[in-house]
């Protein structure tokens, strides 16, 4: 605990990353003082360990298996950081065993039909309307919601050839990835939010309440298809039916954008990570396409490679 306090202190990281190794911290210290009689020593750090640190999350936090597979991966960090600096000796927190393994729960997204349902109703409420103009635009370039906060039209469009694009540094506001950049050519869908908006980006909210005032726009929009809802609670996985709009949050947008190039507009994914700013196994993460869709759409394409080579084959008399 002596050398993750240490840890933290000299960390250059971003402030939101700092406050994930505070609270996993205060974790471990509640931890250490129920299951440990003294503090916990590097060389007590193996599998087992880390088994019966997830075990008391799931406990007394209630927590799900990814949020423990979190927490156990900056415990992780902690000991390597020591261990690479020579605090000690203890290699077990290099096994394949150290760790809980996370689960693909359901990220839910809207379909395209659906994007123009909603950019369609009218909202009386002027929270729904703000957020759902903001959630729009999200939707159509993939921007993280604190890059939403900070868009400017005047600071953050151009033209490259022709053709109107956003070019922004983002990530977080990190500055410790070598390249922030991206740029998102700007779609006639989101030039069409632009124009009637004047070209003055809706004020936000906090996050917080955009994740409510969303929720709100799509109820009343009728965006209320039933969908499966797959979560973790305890270490448990819970399966369930909801409306759509009981599931969509801030991120959903980008989730809906990812999505929506890679299956509808069949986008090259090495192409959209320069967009996303994520990297391929990232990106990876994000994809939830309808598998039955897809079945479908391989079966086309598949049909249409296996004729155009009948025709071209070369027949040998």
């Amino acid at each position: 605990m002596e050398y993750f306090r240490l840890f933290i202190d000299r960390s250059t990281n971003h402030a939101r990353t700092i406050l994930k190794y505070e609270t996993t911290l205060n974790q471990i210290q509640d931890f250490e003082d129920e299951i440990f009689d003294g503090p916990i020593r590097f060389d007590q750090i193996n599998a087992e360990l880390s088994e019966l640190f997830a075990n008391f999350l799931y406990r007394t936090r209630e927590s799900s298996q990814n949020y423990a597979s979190r927490s156990i991966q900056v415990m992780k960090q902690v000991v390597k950081d020591a261990h690479e600096n020579g605090y000690h000796s203890n290699t077990m927190y290099q096994s394949r065993k150290f760790g809980i393994k996370r689960i693909q729960t359901s990220k839910h997204f809207l379909e395209i039909d659906e994007l123009e349902k909603l950019a369609a109703k009218k909202l009386d409420k002027e929270s729904e309307h703000n957020t759902r103009n903001l959630w729009l635009i999200g939707a159509y370039t993939g921007l993280r919601i604190s890059d939403l906060h900070r868009l400017d039209y005047e600071k953050h469009f151009s033209t490259i050839d022709g053709i109107d694009v956003i070019d922004l540094n983002t990530f977080k506001g990190r500055t410790t990835k070598e390249n922030t950049r991206v740029v998102i050519p700007v779609l006639p869908q989101l030039q069409s939010i632009l124009e009637r908006l004047e070209y003055k980006i809706p004020k936000s909210y906090s996050e917080q309440r955009m994740n409510d005032y969303i929720k709100d726009a799509l109820k009343t929009a009728e965006i209320d298809r039933m969908v499966e809802t797959k979560k973790s609670k305890s270490g448990k996985i819970e399966m369930d039916q909801q409306p759509l709009y009981s599931q969509i949050t801030n991120h959903s947008a980008r989730y809906t954008f990812i999505n929506i190039m890679l299956n509808d507009f069949d986008i090259p994914a090495i192409e959209l990570v320069k967009i996303t700013g994520q990297t391929l196994k990232t990106l990876s993460g994000y994809e939830r396409g309808d598998k039955k869709k897809n079945a479908v759409k391989v079966y086309a394409k598949t049909i249409a490679a296996m004729r155009a080579n009948e025709t071209t084959k070369i027949r040998i008399a």
